[in-house]
């Protein structure tokens, strides 16, 4: 137990390791503790990395979120805040990963424009190319929550079946179904526009 003064009384708040405890009993009110005790510290770590107010929230939150779904993975005599900065760094590692994979994607996505060329047809060509990739981005970003986020982390993040799964606390099959799922539904619009 840690004791906490606060205005003349002195208030017992539990450790961390009985924090864990309770939270692998998914007991909210011991995460939301955990979370708020180690909040600052992993946001920190989080801005560190992405250097964005908003984004190193997001990613505090996929930290937190990672964090709870793995603490049966968390070995109760270890140092908790250790292995929280830990697992934190290797989030953000991924995540950066991740942006530059994106990054990379779409400039190799995008088509070249000839230097000196003047020609129309070539011209054309590279537009019909940029018009179809923004109607396909569209449909993408139409797509359902759960049928997008699986598309985007296996067709243009390049996560494996396994990795999604892990992420997104799914079992394998309900990926693969997904990824089928939003794929047939682009192909279904493309072809519903196309025709």
């Amino acid at each position: 137990m840690v004791e906490k003064k606060s205005k003349g009384l002195e208030a017992i708040e539990p450790d961390d390791t009985e924090l864990i405890k309770r939270s692998l009993k998914h007991d909210e009110d011991a995460q939301t503790t955990l979370m708020t005790r180690y909040y600052k510290k992993v946001y920190n770590i989080s801005y560190k990395f992405v250097g964005k107010f908003s984004e190193a929230e997001d990613l505090t939150q996929e930290i937190f979120f990672k964090v709870f779904s793995q603490l049966d993975k968390y070995n109760l005599d270890g140092n908790f805040q250790f292995w929280l900065q830990r697992v934190a760094k290797n989030h953000c590692i991924d995540h950066y990963r991740k942006t530059r994979k994106e990054k990379q994607l779409l400039l190799q996505q995008q088509p070249e424009i000839p230097a000196k060329d003047d020609n129309l047809v070539d011209q054309q060509e590279i537009l019909e190319r940029k018009e179809k990739m923004k109607e396909i981005l569209s449909y993408i970003n139409d797509l359902p929550p759960s049928l997008k986020d699986c598309l985007v982390m296996r067709d243009l993040q390049g996560y494996s079946y396994q990795e999604i799964s892990s992420i997104l606390n799914l079992p394998v099959g309900t990926v693969k179904s997904r990824i089928n799922r939003s794929r047939k539904e682009l192909i279904d619009k493309l072809k519903l526009n196309e025709g």
